[in-house]
This record gives structure tokens, sequence and C-alpha cells, in this order.
């Protein structure tokens, strides 16, 4: 590839002037092209990235069609929606393998802005490396799910033999029964941390993904209290549902449910003996569209301020001593976040010592 000078051709040469230098003092490769993808001006940064990804002998870049330049397809259909939709700013993720390396696939994320000089339209596409995000990221995630998938099944083993020698009579030697309840707990207590990072695994792997359907967030809350009325009578806990008119959002049922499941039973858990827990619905907007609500308050002994913010993180416990006797994982939390953030949603957290918690769920009823 021949050496590719910056070019101005249908953008004024004043107006390029004034951008040009700052363009060029950039480290990431810019691209400016018009709506149709026809390329303006690139910087140096632009040069660089062509000749190490480009497979095509292109002796000159500006006045080609970037689409067919990056092999990218799917840049046009952006393109396209962009001046549909009359959006400022998009941005999309693309692989390209190395010239010289066939064997090397780089990821790179794509941010298109557009502007207007002189009354007309121009793109301005900036192109960033993002393959150490991506590797690390993959590599997180598989070494989550390879640790769970390997330790499960001699997890299972030992709570086979556990339970075989629990059944076992032992006549009077009470000793080894007791260590024997306590391995059984241990390890039943792994298997639940292995459960949930295998979940969270899959989770976050699909995060991408916007779930499809629609979900009745009423009939959930009813049998989720439903089933855990049980627990609610041990410790005299009583249920107050309050729900608005139209309680269907967008998601998938499964893991909405798992959200509020989660959300219920800790609000029992670490709610007081003989209090309240209270789930009530209701209608607001987020980013502008219609929304529903979904509000879990307990009655207990509050969450101090600086926890707050670090609730959703892995493994986070307020009280590690509690949260071990009561079987929690430090994950639920977590994965209730991420379940969250699939459906495009927030998560709200408030508390007032020796008042209680709230803990809500903001889901869009419909996306456009």
């Amino acid at each position: 590839m021949k050496t590719i000078y910056p070019k101005a051709e249908g953008v004024h040469p004043r107006k390029i002037s004034n951008y040009k230098a700052i363009f060029m003092a950039f480290s990431e490769p810019i691209f400016i092209t018009d709506v149709e993808g026809k390329v303006d001006y690139i910087n140096r940064a632009a040069q660089t990235f062509l000749r190490s990804f480009v497979r095509d002998e292109l002796d000159i870049i500006v006045g080609a069609c970037l689409f067919e330049v990056l092999h990218h397809v799917p840049l046009k259909g952006i393109y396209m929606d962009m001046l549909k939709k009359n959006r400022k700013v998009t941005s999309a993720t693309f692989s390209l393998r190395h010239t010289s390396i066939a064997s090397l696939k780089q990821y790179f994320q794509m941010d298109i802005n557009k502007m207007f000089i002189d009354k007309n339209s121009i793109m301005t596409v900036i192109v960033r490396n993002i393959t150490n995000l991506k590797h690390a990221d993959v590599m997180r995630r598989d070494f989550i799910a390879n640790v769970s998938h390997e330790l499960r099944t001699p997890l299972s083993s030992i709570i086979g033999f556990v339970e075989t020698l629990q059944d076992y009579t032992m006549g009077k030697k009470i000793y080894p029964k007791k260590f024997l309840n306590i391995m059984g707990e241990e390890s039943m207590r792994m298997k639940r941390v292995l459960d949930d990072l295998l979940q969270l695994s899959q989770i976050e792997q699909q995060e991408h993904m916007i779930p499809k359907g629609r979900v009745d967030i009423k009939k959930i809350v009813q049998s989720v209290s439903d089933s855990l009325l049980p627990i609610a009578t041990t410790k005299g806990t009583r249920f107050v549902l309050r729900f608005c008119q139209e309680n269907t959002v967008n998601g998938n049922e499964d893991k909405l449910t798992q959200v509020i499941q989660n959300l219920i039973t800790n609000a029992l858990k670490y709610g007081s003996n003989k209090g309240t827990v209270r789930v009530e619905t209701n209608h607001c907007k987020m980013r502008g569209k219609d929304a529903l609500k979904v509000s879990i308050a307990d009655t207990g002994e509050g969450i101090a301020p600086k926890h707050i913010k670090r609730l959703t993180e892995r493994f986070y416990r307020v009280d590690k001593a509690r949260s071990k006797k009561e079987g929690g994982t430090g994950l639920g939390l977590a994965i209730v976040k991420h379940i969250i953030q699939n459906h495009r949603g927030r998560l709200h957290i408030r508390s007032d010592m020796g008042v209680g918690s709230v803990f809500s769920v903001i889901l869009v009823r419909e996306w456009s």
C-alpha cells in the first residue's frame, strides 16, 4: 500500500484545516466520511491501521467506501439506521485479522458521530482497539465456567458419600456423625457457590442479548410470595402486596423470577422477626420510556451507607457470620445486578438504620 496523504474531497478545505491538526494528534484511527460512507479524510493512525488490517492493496483510500475497505457490511446498516432515526451518535464492534499474521484476530470498537460542516452532513468514525479487553473478559468467564464444571463432579461425589454415611447406623458414636453433618453442610455450601458462579458466568455470556417476551410481574410476585410463605410464617413475617394497573414488562420470565425470588428471600432473611415484607409496583419513567418500578421493602436493622455501593460486588457481605449462617453465597445480588443489566434496567438500594431497606428494580415496560 502506498503512502496515503489525508485529503478533503467533499468537505470545505478551510473547515478541514481547522480540525486536521487536532485529528492528526489522535492515537486512534479517525475517518471522516459522508453519509453514504465515502471517505473524505483520514489521520495518520488510520493509515497505519489500514496497512495492518486491510488486505486490499489500495493506492488511495480517500474516495473509497469505508464499508468496502473494512469489509464490514453491517456498517452500512448502522449508517442508514442513524439517518433514519436521526441519531447523532452510535457505536459498533467488529473484528479483523492481521494482514501478515492470519491467526492474529483483533477486535475494535467503532464510534460514529454525525455532525454538520457548511450545512453538509459528515460522519466522524473513531476506531479503538479493544482486543485486550475482549481477551481478558473471555479468560475471566472461561475460568469461572471451567472451575465450576471441574469441581462440580467431585463435590457431587463427596455429598453422595456423606449422605450415605449419615444414613448408616453408627450406634452411640455421635461425634463421627457430628463431623459428617458439618462436612455435608460445607459441601452443600460449596456446591451453592459453584452453582451461582456458573449461573453468573452464563448470564454474563448472554448479557449482550436483549431478552424477548412479555412478563407479568404481578404473577411472579404472587407466585414467589406463596412459595416463601412457610418461611415467612416461621418468622412471623407478614407479606403486604400492592400492585398498580399494568404490570407487564419486556423480559425473560425465568430470569426475572430469579430476581424477585432473591430480593424477597433476602428481605425475609435479614428482616426482623414478626416484621413486614412489602412489595409494591408503580409506573415511572426511565430514559424517557414507560417503566415499571418493583420495590421490595423489609423492616430489618438496615444497612450502613458505607456498604450500599458494594452490595452487588461478588462475595461482598455486610455481616459474614450472619450470611454464612443464613446459607448465603455472596453472589445473589451480583446475579440480580447482571440480570437487570441484561434487561436494560436499573437497581436502586435505599436503607435506613433501625428502619429497614428498600430494593427497587426498574424495568422498561416495552422496548421500541
